[in-house]
């Protein structure tokens, strides 16, 4: 039996050490951005927070690699409520990113615009929800997945031009009050509960062969099918 113990740790003593470790590096202007090592991917990390002396509205380019101990680690992701309610105007991802997590900016109510990636392929939870000044999107058309609020309560957006989805999510642009126009592609068989509700300004014409979910465009300005039907009160 003993021997059997002994060998079994033996094993496990030689696999590779992932273990997840926090490290912060300095961004400048009195910021640091906080990481974590992903024990999963070896040579990956997440970006998990920002701290600052002075809080000062800044704008931030997240680098693609980050160095730690002498090794160079990959930034692959946007961890979830990494920015949320922080004083920033603007943040650039690099192409490295692949996920942005549950709420990582919500409430940053003084974003204006977020550059995403060409690589990006998913958007969790409500992860802008609440940024109320935010009016530049860019979605790559590398995005897959999307889940629901993800801009909900953010005002200023004017026009979104969406990638080729299947699926726009429940409460996506619930009260996004300023949106006056969206081009929804053709992949687009589906759209949520609420998506656009109280979106006031928003005229459009949908296309053919969409199932349009409870109170989707409740409220909007004018939005009809390709049949002239009136989906704002559906």
């Amino acid at each position: 039996m003993n021997r059997i113990f002994a060998f079994v740790l033996g094993c496990i003593l030689t696999l590779p050490a992932f273990a997840q470790q926090q490290f912060r590096q300095e961004y400048g202007k009195g910021i640091t951005l906080i990481y974590e090592t992903l024990d999963e991917q070896d040579g990956a990390a997440i970006v998990k927070g920002m701290e600052w002396a002075e809080e000062t509205d800044v704008a931030i380019s997240i680098p693609e690699t980050v160095a730690y101990n002498g090794k160079n680690y990959t930034v692959v992701a946007i961890g979830e409520s990494a920015f949320r309610n922080r004083d920033i105007t603007e943040v650039v991802l690099p192409q490295s990113v692949t996920l942005i997590e549950r709420q990582a900016f919500t409430d940053c109510r003084y974003l204006r615009s977020i550059k995403m990636g060409d690589k990006l392929e998913s958007i969790k939870y409500e992860a802008f929800r609440g940024c109320m000044n935010l009016q530049q999107i860019n979605f790559p058309a590398s995005l897959k997945h999307i889940e629901r609020g993800i801009f909900q309560d953010c005002f200023a957006i004017k026009h979104i031009d969406l990638p080729a989805l299947s699926y726009i999510p429940a409460d996506m642009f619930r009260y996004c009050i300023g949106l006056e126009s969206v081009s929804v592609p053709s992949t687009v068989k589906k759209i949520g509960t609420e998506a656009f509700k109280e979106c006031r300004n928003l005229k459009f014409i949908l296309g053919d062969n969409v199932e349009v979910g409870h109170k989707a465009f409740f409220n909007c300005a004018s939005v009809q099918n390709s049949k002239g039907v009136d989906l704002t009160t559906k």
